[in-house]
């Protein structure tokens, strides 16, 4: 009873679907038909002449077949799907009339007749069952002879009335695979296998007619009933043969038809049948010795459906559309599922190259589209897409640890690379793409865990530092190639994916030597680090343009700066040496690192926008001076113990120091250094005359105010001998 009522639901689901695909096609026609009257109209238009001289057109003029318009409307103004209606509104509201009055009379009648006949099938078994008016053979002949009268009836009326002979005919096939159903499951007149072939001939009489009649409803009707032959016709064993062979020449069915008609949804509605039925085997009876069945039947039904997909568009040359790039994807999606269930259990160490091996189709089948259209570009795009996420998945089912990493690197590389010849957007996103998830592994991943060095000693040679070497030279290797294309790229491409990649390799770089610091090495290579990378990336910076990069850099020296003077300003007195020491070098190359940096801004700053020129310049050369100043200031305190020579030397080094900036300040023409002396000089003269007054022995304030005394007036003798010359730069400047 079960089965009775679905075949029920399905009847009432073919009658609904028939009326809107009818609704859709009679709408088509009638916008086809006005678009052939108006190019109709446009040819046979009579040429504007004088009322004197009236013209009649020629009957050449008129085409031999053209339509005649006046004697009868064309069916497609049938009141099934009249177009809008201009007059009174009495007129309008008795055309809605007629409209409402067709669709009940016709379309709701037939269908609500087609469903009376299949109950009343049904209620006759059951009344004959209850009461033995006929035998058990008599009814199942019966219900064929039924089926067959309604199908020819079908068959003659679709000629006068098309929308109603499929109904008819429907209802015939809904009629057989009832008594089928009957006969086996019932009565058990007939075995299994000759069940499944009447099964088979009764789909195959649908898709026929279907075809015959043009009617996409019937032929899905058809398709419904023969998927679901299956599940009325279950014996409750495992014949996979039997059942998948079944399957195969209903798929084989839909991919003639597709040769034929657009029936998308037909193919759509067998996809999914297909795979619920695979998918309800699977979990009932496959085991892993029936690998190669169940993987033989896998491929055969992807490889049906695979082109399916494609046939429209190889064979019907029809417009590839997202009903085909769907099934183009689950079915991969589908069949690379089933594959790994199957065989990743069996062949763990296969599944990496079966995943580039099912990658290699796609890109063969992208290669042989040569198409230049926008349905072939598109097509070709996405069977590139396909086999790249392929050949992704494929790096971490194949490799493990820090070689799924470099695996990934070098796709990357790989898809910047083909996109030299493919100039595909698609390519580019995808080799972002991989890189993206190179970057979060490297940094999540392979630099996170402690790696212990070579056993030689060489802590620059473990597998975290030779994964580092293999993501920076792809990584670097593919920013240098799409830089060298760049005129070839969109505008968020500039903008935004490229300095992202960009940044990407700068701060994979910073954090795996970070790592490695923070396990092999002092902490006071941290600053050294983080400021000779900022300077290298600042180079880098200002010849490509990317102020995205400058400030990933301007941050970095910013960090180097604080970790100097928080982390690296006190030493261990009694490991102290004078000016040779870790904070001397570290402080060293941190100032020598900003001073080249800040000299390559001056030298360029033409690249630099407007506040960059204003803020950065001024603030890296300051920043340049303060630090020095502080090295030398902790070097003073940390060799003079007495803290009476311990001041003194201070005011005389920040005085010299003075002095020195100022006179660096005239030559170079640069206000930054001769206000940052004369500020310093104030420090000075502040700590002299409070400090130093206060706190020094007499000697050595004398000392103190000696010093400062000569550098003041060397100052102010340099301010009045230069006097023009100071005036000249602060002009220019």
């Amino acid at each position: 009873m079960d089965i009775f009522l679905l075949i029920i639901i399905v009847i009432i689901g073919f009658i609904y679907l028939s009326g809107r695909i009818s609704n859709l096609e009679e709408q088509l026609r009638v916008f086809r038909s006005q678009e052939d009257l108006r190019d109709l109209e446009g040819k046979t238009r009579p040429q504007v002449v004088k009322e004197s001289s009236p013209v009649v057109p020629q009957e050449s003029a008129i085409p031999e077949k053209m339509p005649v318009y006046t004697q009868q409307a064309p069916r497609f103004f049938s009141s099934a799907n009249t177009p809008k209606t201009e007059g009174s509104p009495a007129q309008i509201q008795q055309t809605n009339d007629s409209q409402l009055e067709f669709k009940l009379g016709s379309k709701l009648a037939t269908g609500v007749g087609a469903v009376a006949v299949i109950v009343g099938m049904g209620f006759f078994l059951q009344y004959a069952i209850e009461n033995n008016l006929i035998n058990e053979s008599a009814r199942v002949i019966l219900g064929f002879i039924v089926g067959a009268v309604l199908m020819g009836v079908g068959e003659f009326a679709r000629q006068k009335y098309p929308q109603y002979g499929p109904v008819l005919s429907g209802t015939g096939l809904g009629v057989w695979y009832l008594s089928l159903y009957a006969a086996f499951n019932l009565y058990h007149f007939v075995t299994q296998p000759v069940a499944f072939v009447g099964m088979i001939f009764v789909t195959a009489c649908g898709i026929a007619l279907a075809l015959r009649y043009n009617s996409l409803p019937l032929a899905v009707f058809a398709q419904l009933g023969g998927f679901l032959t299956p599940f009325m016709l279950s014996g409750g064993s495992n014949s996979p043969h039997t059942l998948f062979g079944y399957i195969a020449i209903l798929d084989i069915g839909v991919l003639v038809v597709a040769r034929w008609k657009s029936w998308k949804l037909l193919s759509v509605e067998s996809f999914i049948g297909t795979a619920l039925v695979y998918a309800l085997w699977f979990s009932q009876y496959y085991t892993s010795a029936q690998y190669a069945v169940a993987q033989g039947y896998a491929t055969l039904f992807f490889a049906i459906f695979l082109l399916v997909s494609l046939v429209h568009f190889f064979v019907r040359h029809e417009q590839t559309d997202e009903s085909d790039f769907a099934l183009l994807v689950i079915n991969s999606a589908l069949y690379y599922g089933a594959s790994y269930a199957i065989l990743n259990p069996l062949f763990h160490d296969w599944m990496g190259l079966f995943t580039v091996a099912f990658a290699l189709l796609y890109f063969s089948l992208a290669l042989i589209i040569k198409e230049q259209s926008e349905s072939g570009s598109k097509l070709r795009l996405f069977l590139w897409s396909i086999g790249i996420i392929l050949l992704i998945i494929a790096v971490p089912i194949q490799f493990e640890k820090y070689w799924i990493t470099i695996a990934w690197a070098a796709l990357g590389f790989a898809l910047a690379a083909l996109d030299f010849k493919l100039n595909s957007r698609t390519v580019r996103f995808f080799s972002y793409a991989v890189f993206v998830l190179t970057f979060f592994r490297v940094i999540i991943f392979d630099s996170m865990f402690l790696v212990s060095p070579t056993p030689d000693g060489l802590v620059w040679a473990n597998t975290r530092m030779f994964t580092f070497y293999f993501v920076f030279i792809f990584l670097s290797g593919a920013i240098a190639l799409l830089w060298h294309r760049r005129d070839d790229l969109e505008d968020d491409e500039k903008t935004t994916a490229l300095p992202l990649l960009m940044f990407a390799d700068y701060a994979a770089t910073l954090w795996v030597l970070s790592a490695q610091i923070h396990d092999f090495h002092k902490e006071f290579w941290y600053p050294i680090l983080w400021s000779v990378c900022a300077a290298a990336g600042g180079f880098v910076s200002l010849y490509v343009q990317s102020k995205f990069l400058r400030v990933a850099v301007y941050l970095t020296f910013i960090a180097s700066a604080i970790h100097l003077l928080v982390f690296e300003s006190d030493l261990d007195p009694k490991l102290y040496t004078p000016i040779f020491n870790e904070r001397a070098f570290a402080f060293f190359a941190v100032i020598l690192a900003i001073a080249g940096f800040a000299w390559a801004l001056r030298k360029y700053k033409e690249v630099l926008e407007d506040d960059e020129r204003q803020i950065v310049i001024p603030v890296s050369f300051l920043a340049a001076n303060f630090l020095t100043l502080w090295m030398i200031s902790r070097e003073v305190i940390d060799i003079f113990k007495t803290a009476n020579i311990r001041n003194m030397a201070l005011s005389v080094v920040w005085t010299f120091y003075a002095i020195i900036l100022l006179g660096a300040g005239i030559i170079r023409k640069s206000s930054v250094a001769r206000l940052s002396a004369i500020f310093l000089l104030g420090i000075v003269v502040f700590k002299v005359f409070l400090f130093d007054t206060s706190n020094l022995d007499t000697f050595y304030r004398f000392v103190s105010f000696i010093t400062l005394g000569v550098i003041l007036l060397l100052t102010g003798y340099l301010y009045n001998r230069f006097k023009d010359r100071i005036t000249e730069f602060i002009r220019g400047e």
